[in-house]
């Protein structure tokens, strides 16, 4: 793989990217490819999981046992794609050893993160507070139940409880605050050995139920701190290297066979639920890296890697206005175009529409009107360092 000194000769990005932080918009033939295209399939997956939902909602796919169990662990393991890549990136090309080298780091990180979770915080909110003006969506069963934007919803959702995807941010943000590069091998057995004593403490917590009494931005640290660890320990010892297709094809074996246990017997233990998230995440980058590794990119991953965390945080808020449109126009189980059920067909067809081509066209159109693309990718208007 190309080293840091090499980046900006292989590739061409605007005076104010630097490659290493594009939070989702990655560059045409970096070395770092294979690693957000992994984020990209999770984007992707993340709003066909959303999708499936829908379909269950709307009656096109009946109501079922895995999605049930299914949504107790496919998300986490989604985000936990963003946190390993975030982990393996902070270490490539970061070097935070000291408060300086941190309130350097922080400083942007600050900008970077927190744009976002409260742009989107409030998006979410105001959509909540235009999905009650339409109670009949509301009991369709499409949505469910939302805040609106007031004060107090606010505060809650920015310190307590989060709406949407976007505690991802604060809760990466707190592993930038907590989490230092090791510079040696006994720093990083130290790191690792932290990180499985906080996990382990976060699967006990959630076994016996205690984790209802913890803060959620505390639990979801304690319980995602690991992944974002194993990303620095992948570069750390140069691990990816070691990711062959031999090492993705056993890890794809041992993921959907542990995954076909969990489902059959119905355990959704956080102990068992943690092995297989390991087991998705090594699936996942293995894959990536024996396809993409190179820099080698295709025109697929090359068109989506751009637009990846405008799909993850639109895709939602999306659907939910074009419901509300169509609900409006009389597609609904007792509008205008009620009967035969073509108004299920029409949702279903619109949702996937609102979920991708939808939000690529948003989130063009943003990066064209003044500066509005700075709410999802703050790190595109900022000075490259």
């Amino acid at each position: 793989m190309a080293t840091t000194a090499n980046i900006s000769t292989k590739i061409r990005l605007k005076p104010a990217v630097s490659a290493h932080e594009m939070h989702g918009h990655a560059p045409k033939s970096a070395p770092d490819t294979w690693i957000f295209n992994a984020e990209a399939v999770s984007t992707l997956l993340i709003a066909a999981w959303y999708i499936f939902g829908v379909f269950i909602a709307l009656g096109i796919v009946p109501a079922n046992s895995f999605h049930a169990w299914g949504s107790t662990w496919i998300i986490p393991l989604l985000l936990g794609v963003f946190y390993f890549g975030a982990g393996l990136l902070f270490q490539r090309y970061q070097k935070v050893t000291d408060i300086c080298s941190w309130a350097n780091y922080m400083k942007r990180e600050v900008i970077v993160l927190l744009v976002p979770f409260f742009a989107f915080t409030i998006l979410t909110l105001a959509t909540g507070s235009l999905m009650a003006l339409q109670p009949e969506l509301m009991r369709s069963g499409l949505i469910e139940a939302a805040p609106g934007l007031t004060a107090e919803n606010f505060i809650h959702a920015a310190f307590i409880q989060p709406v949407g995807p976007v505690g991802y941010f604060i809760v990466l943000l707190g592993f930038f605050v907590v989490t230092r590069t090791p510079q040696t091998t006994r720093g990083m057995g130290v790191l690792i050995a932290l990180g499985l004593m906080v996990k382990t403490v976060a699967v006990v917590l959630a076994d016996t139920n205690e984790s209802l009494f913890i803060p959620y931005y505390i639990m979801q640290m304690m319980d995602n701190w690991i992944w974002f660890i194993l990303g620095i320990a992948l570069q750390f010892f140069k691990l990816d290297q070691k990711l062959t297709k031999g090492v993705a094809a056993c890890a794809v074996v041992a993921f959907f066979a542990v995954g076909a246990a969990l489902f059959v017997f119905n355990i959704t233990e956080a102990a068992c639920l943690s092995v297989l998230t390991a087991l998705g995440l090594l699936s996942f980058y293995a894959l990536s890296a024996t396809r993409f590794e190179n820099g080698a990119q295709n025109k697929f991953f090359g068109f989506v890697t751009q637009y990846t965390m405008a799909i993850w945080l639109m895709h939602e808020i999306l659907a939910e206005l074009v419901f509300f449109a169509l609900f409006a126009c009389g597609f609904s189980p007792i509008g205008a175009f009620a009967c035969d059920g073509g108004w299920g067909i029409v949702c279903a067809a619109a949702c996937i529409l609102a979920c991708y081509p939808l939000a690529v066209l948003v989130m063009a159109a943003l990066s064209r009107i003044w500066k509005l693309g700075f709410i999802v990718y703050p790190a595109r208007y900022l000075p490259a360092k």
